[in-house]
């Protein structure tokens, strides 16, 4: 008789602990809406929330993609494996960059840099370490840097520069490419081997 009263009183104090428990967890849950209700934040954006590392914070993304459309056909596209975006710059590793035209698809064009910088402001994009373009004329060439402006569309360096193609190798210092002229100039100590 004394045991079964024990269950009957353990029983009851049991049910009385659980409504405790859910009566402060409805509490703190009517207490934490109207905290927010009552003091409302509105979202961030992307510069608001300083995932761009303004403030010392540096942020790493593995698989990043980034492209500019001209209606459904990418302008170009770049992918890196590893990125860190810190302050007004996004450093890359793994870049490999396609640059294509819709009308002259001969034209298009692949590149790929150990690592890359880009400046968040301008979008410009400095090539660094073993970069290569490859073209499906076909044309190739090699050097260790290489600077994109976004804004003319320009590509250039100042470090040696070769070319080669199927009946040909180029050796050069410097070169500027326009992507919208189609111009192509190696600026100086060119020399030419044609086979």
């Amino acid at each position: 008789m004394w045991t079964n009263t024990f269950y009957k009183v353990f029983d009851r104090v049991l049910l009385y602990m659980k409504i405790a428990t859910l009566l402060a967890v409805l509490s703190l849950l009517t207490a934490g809406g109207f905290y927010l209700l009552a003091h409302p934040e509105p979202g961030k954006s992307w510069t608001e929330s300083d995932l761009n590392g303004q403030n010392g914070l540096k942020t790493k993304i593995t698989g990043f993609k980034l492209s500019e459309k001209s209606g459904n056909e990418d302008k170009w596209s770049l992918t890196a494996e590893t990125v860190y975006v810190t302050g007004g710059t996004t450093e890359m590793d793994g870049v490999a960059m396609r640059f294509a035209r819709a009308l002259k698809r001969d034209t298009s064009f692949d590149l790929t840099s150990q690592k890359a910088v880009m400046d968040n402001a301008t979008k410009n994009i400095t090539f660094i370490g073993n970069v290569l373009v490859k073209m499906p004329r076909p044309l190739s060439l090699h050097t260790e840097s290489l600077i994109w402006n976004a804004e003319k569309r320009t590509i250039s360096t100042d470090e040696v520069v070769k070319m080669e193609t199927s009946s040909a190798v180029v050796n050069g210092r410097g070169m500027d490419i326009d992507l919208d002229r189609q111009s192509f100039t190696v600026k100086n100590a060119v020399q030419a081997l044609f086979y």
